[in-house]
């Protein structure tokens, strides 16, 4: 990976619309107690570790994309199921909203 990063991050060759998030280094290798807090098994993070990779996403977005003012209020942050089910949000988001379940009555 650190060979081909270089030109992953660099916005030449056409492609200045695209912003290269290197998550890397938010989760830990280090073995034996870090890395099981970052990492659930060799492929996927933990809940906490999504929570990080999604907080890193959000810092990104809102600094390549900011949302226009809207009166001082604020949009909602979306949470996505982590791997074992619950909802992964960043911390400063507050609580998850409830799920809701499907509307049958259509």
């Amino acid at each position: 990976m650190e060979r081909r990063a270089p030109p992953l991050c660099s916005n030449s060759n056409g492609f200045e619309h695209v912003t290269y998030i290197d998550v890397r280094p938010l989760l830990s290798n280090e073995l034996p107690t870090a890395y099981k807090k970052s990492w659930d098994n060799e492929l996927h993070p933990t809940d906490g570790g999504y929570a990080l990779v999604a907080e890193k996403f959000d810092q990104t977005i809102s600094q390549v994309a900011p949302l226009p003012d809207a009166g001082g209020l604020k949009a909602p942050r979306a949470t996505t199921p982590g791997p074992s089910g619950k909802h992964v949000r960043s911390q400063r988001t507050g609580k998850a909203p409830a799920r809701r379940g499907r509307d049958r009555s259509r």
